[in-house]
């Protein structure tokens, strides 16, 4: 079984590959992007990390940057493999969150095995999860997102084997949550307590209960071997964390003057919470509920699999749920310009927990929600390959905000009227239905207008190589679909 489980991860990284490179830019897709990959050009070229004043138009990150370091150190290894082959190296930089993507969607797939789902339910899970969120539309951005989302799988996983093997478990999940501090300095605040607390709690017993759950006679007895082996996997996690944490620290200590400052303070929390709140899950212009219809499997999942996981099931949830009331309040809480709330990427391999108990217990479920899931999938899927086939910033609602946050003269913009003494807030835009960017971009995905400019997708078309990374899609999922249609045991730690 392991050597087709390797088969199945290798198939899966194939299809998932493929299909990022076949949306990747040539060019640096946003500021944040543009300074991050500068970083990267003064590293290797400049041996320092300062970001240059004449390609920092806002004067907010130079002469250092106030991003995390981890993107720039992602974009190196591209960067520096196209400068020695001779291409462009910008374009080649833009094609990392191409193989982040890919490697999620392993690790998702391993996730969903050590869940108790066979090989079949496990690539199922992963493909959900993958191609029918928010994770494939930012495969081709040069957004941090990307990434911080692997950490946050790999960190599930971590957790998920902290009982059966406690010393590669929880170190994985420090490492995890290192990894994610290297790539956005929320994740101290949004990743890291989560994935401690679940290390510590899941030091509880060897494996899951089958069914609702018994404790084991130690969780009763509140022994002290429990509380060493909890105490185990604190120190396995923090001796994991702490590489990243200490090179947070010098960053910060070279760009701030202190190892202890971020740089950001609390500079933009001043929107009304409950407003960003109800926007984040809600809104045409970023609710989660829209752009991810997923999210009704994974709640239901994490109902259904409360009682035989809930310290993963409740760890899930928390990385999904602190992520919404942290940016409710942030005066960007949609995260424009992006495809739907851009700041709950890293929590969409937290969405697999549940996805894969429905997809376990499929064969189960009444007659009426077995014909519903297939129809929510399919939907869900739907959504990415508009957000990721069409350029965000071609629709008329963010046309409209932009038009409205640098007070540039305008009177309708699409669907929103921008003139005049009852000129509208940028909330007011994000909330009017008149202005749904998924109906608005699909009708411009089948009008083959504002498409994105990609490396491949053109203009011009690159038809070969389009057509090789399709076929290489294709190929991948093949493999992983039949090599796990056979019959096999269940995840190890079911």
């Amino acid at each position: 079984m392991q050597s087709r489980a390797v088969a199945v991860g290798c198939g899966l990284a194939l299809a998932a590959a493929s299909a990022g490179l076949v949306f990747a830019r040539s060019t640096v897709d946003s500021y944040d992007a543009n300074i991050m990959v500068h970083v990267t050009e003064s590293m290797v070229q400049r041996h320092n990390l300062l970001v240059p004043h004449s390609v920092d138009p806002f004067n907010l990150n130079s002469p250092y940057s106030f991003y995390g370091l981890g993107m720039s150190l992602l974009f190196a290894p591209f960067y520096i493999a196209a400068e020695h082959l001779h291409q462009d190296a910008i374009a080649w930089a833009m094609s990392a969150n191409a193989f982040v993507f890919a490697a999620t969607v392993v690790v998702l797939f391993r996730l969903a095995q050590a869940l108790g789902g066979d090989l079949r339910h496990a690539v199922t899970t992963a493909c959900l999860t993958g191609f029918g969120t928010l994770l494939l539309p930012y495969t081709s951005t040069g957004f941090s997102e990307p990434s911080v989302a692997l950490a946050t799988a790999l960190g599930l996983l971590g957790i998920c084997l902290a009982r059966s093997r406690p010393t590669s478990g929880s170190m994985l999940a420090g490492a995890s949550a290192g990894l994610a501090l290297l790539m956005r300095t929320d994740s101290l605040l949004l990743i890291v307590p989560f994935l401690l607390i679940g290390s510590w709690l899941e030091a509880r017993q060897q494996g899951w209960p089958a069914d609702a759950g018994n404790p084991s006679p130690d969780v009763k007895r509140g022994s002290r071997p429990l509380t060493s082996k909890r105490w185990l996997n604190v120190g396995l996690f923090l001796t994991a964390f702490a590489p990243f944490a200490l090179t947070v620290a010098w960053y910060n200590m070279l760009r701030f003057g202190a190892p202890w400052r971020l740089g950001y303070g609390a500079q933009g929390f001043g929107h009304p919470w409950l407003t960003g709140a109800w926007g984040l899950l809600f809104s045409p212009g970023a609710g989660l509920l829209w752009y991810v219809p997923l999210l009704v499997l994974a709640v239901a999942g994490w109902a259904l699999a409360c009682r035989r996981m809930p310290v993963l099931v409740g760890t899930s949830a928390a990385l999904l749920v602190a992520r919404i009331a942290l940016y409710a309040a942030w005066g960007d809480w949609p995260g424009l310009v992006s495809w739907g709330p851009r700041f709950l990427v890293p929590a969409m391999p937290a969405l697999a927990v549940g996805i894969g108990e429905v997809v376990r217990r499929f064969h189960r479920l009444p007659l009426a929600v077995k014909l519903a899931v297939p129809a929510i999938a399919a939907l869900s899927l739907a959504v990415q390959l508009v957000g990721s086939s069409v350029r965000p910033e071609a629709n008329h609602m963010i046309q409209a905000v932009i038009l409205i946050s640098t007070n540039e003269p305008g009177s309708q913009v699409g669907c929103a009227s921008v003139a005049g003494p009852t000129r509208p807030g940028p909330d007011q835009v994000l909330f009017d239905w008149r202005c749904f960017p998924i109906t608005d971009e699909a009708q411009q995905l089948l009008h083959g207008q504002a498409l994105l400019t990609g490396q491949y997708l053109g203009p011009p078309v690159d038809e070969r190589r389009l057509g090789l990374l399709t076929l290489l899609l294709a190929a991948g999922l093949d493999v992983a679909l039949v090599v796990s249609g056979g019959r096999e045991t269940a995840g190890e730690l079911r």
